[in-house]
């Protein structure tokens, strides 16, 4: 069963603290299901190992995609950067002549992007 239940701040208002006692005991669960995967070779239940293995896969694609997210919007920030620095360069008289239609094309193709913040 997924917890909906939205994380609640406790006396201290230290929410950082329950949010690291998740994470490691998110840690340590993995951790223990991987051991029972690997040890449940002899055990004579059907489909157990199986289970906890999919499991498993299924935490670690979820796993994955999180972080996907967030190096998505780390690109974004340094391509945004990027662009920033292109824009005070697009009007400088000291820029190759053959750079400047390129630097306009970036920003360009930077602003025609679909933005999802």
């Amino acid at each position: 069963m997924i917890c909906t239940c939205r994380p609640t701040v406790n006396k201290s208002g230290n929410i950082l603290a329950m949010v690291n006692a998740l994470e490691y005991t998110w840690l340590a669960l993995k951790l223990a299901l991987t051991v029972l995967e690997k040890t449940l070779d002899g055990v004579p239940i059907p489909g157990l190992k199986g289970a906890i293995g999919g499991f498993l896969e299924i935490a670690k694609t979820v796993e994955a995609s999180i972080q996907n997210s967030e190096d998505i919007l780390d690109l974004q920030e340094h391509i945004m950067k990027l662009t920033r620095i292109f824009q005070r360069w697009s009007g400088a008289c000291e820029l190759p002549a053959e750079l400047k239609p390129r630097i306009a094309t970036f920003v360009e193709w930077v602003h025609i992007l679909p933005s999802h913040t």
